[in-house]
């Protein structure tokens, strides 16, 4: 499991540099008149107010499969209204076609942010890093238990895409003399911002149905209960397998069994009870195992029988 205490860190970074540099862009979008400056800083106010949410609730949670919810439900919001600030920005630059002035300012303004950017890329890699070099950045990022990573990524990507559609913007005005290409790169930037917003939905989504883990995760589960299913002798075929991420280092496996005709009704528990201890002893970030019988002609009296096996706390510790 990705270190709380390094996603913090990284989630703290990328809040603090894109708050200060949405200040600094508001400042010279406004002195030097470019639209597409002003809508760069309204990208990274956006991403900054997002993440100062996600810390607060961090700190104020101690998991479970709603932590971020609210978070994301506000973040699109500011993601939309940034957006909506970004368009009339540039309705006005179309309307007014203002003069670039400074731009030297704004090209050393877009070189660091740049940068800044650049660095916090480089924490966020160093947070999910996986120390054993057992599982590529993706899975890392998916399997970290904690969706703001994702989330934090994705507006990282989207400060440097705004930060190039920001350069091509100006040097087209500034440069190229193309009066319209301020205004143009503004739209594109909210653009961005409703990709952003787009993201957080989905995210939404997600938080409201558990996480749905990695293919080679599912994979392994899932090849540990068919050596488990083909031990234990007594089961025709599993259904339905489901692995999920539903809080902060927990996932949850659910399968559907089909016993063998003349299995003894006793015996179910004593196959589920070896199915759970087989599949918590291969993969220690599952802390919760839903087994459900399909229905069988050799056992109705236990219809859709259910055993959960429930674990509170951080199972991969």
């Amino acid at each position: 499991m990705v270190a709380a205490q390094s996603k913090s860190v990284a989630v703290l970074f990328s809040m603090l540099f894109s708050g200060a540099l949405a200040v600094a862009a508001f400042i010279v979008g406004r002195v030097t008149g470019a639209s597409v400056i002003v809508a760069l800083a309204l990208l990274m106010m956006a991403g900054a107010l997002h993440q100062a949410l996600m810390l607060a609730k961090a700190r104020d949670s101690c998991g479970g499969g709603d932590l971020y919810f609210w978070c994301f439900a506000a973040g699109s919001i500011i993601y939309a209204a940034s957006a909506g600030a970004a368009l009339y920005h540039a309705a006005l630059s179309v309307a007014s076609t203002p003069l670039i002035e400074y731009s030297t300012a704004i090209y050393a303004l877009l070189g660091f942010s740049a940068l800044c950017f650049a660095g916090a890329a480089y924490v966020g890699i160093d947070a999910v890093r996986d120390p054993k070099r057992e599982l590529s950045l993706l899975d890392r990022l998916q399997t970290s238990g904690e969706p703001v990573l994702v989330t934090t990524a994705v507006e990282i990507v989207a400060g440097f895409c705004g930060v190039g559609v920001a350069l091509l913007g100006v040097f087209g005005a500034d440069r190229l003399g193309f009066v319209n290409a301020d205004a143009a790169a503004s739209v594109a930037l909210a653009l961005i911002m409703v990709a952003v917003a787009a993201v957080q939905l989905l995210t939404l989504r997600a938080l409201m149905g558990g996480h749905v883990v990695s293919r080679d995760i599912v994979r392994a589960v899932t090849r540990t209960l068919a050596l488990e299913v083909e031990r234990s002798g007594a089961i025709r075929r599993l259904d339905d397998v489901s692995v999920r991420q539903v809080g902060r280092g927990q996932m949850q496996v659910a399968v559907r069994l089909a016993f063998k005709d003349g299995v003894d009704a006793a015996h179910i528990p004593k196959v589920f009870e070896k199915l759970v201890a087989s599949v918590r002893a291969e993969h220690g970030a599952v802390n919760d195992v839903v087994l459900m019988m399909a229905p069988s002609t050799a056992v109705p009296s236990l219809p859709d029988a259910e055993i959960s096996d429930r674990v509170s706390g951080d199972a991969t510790r």
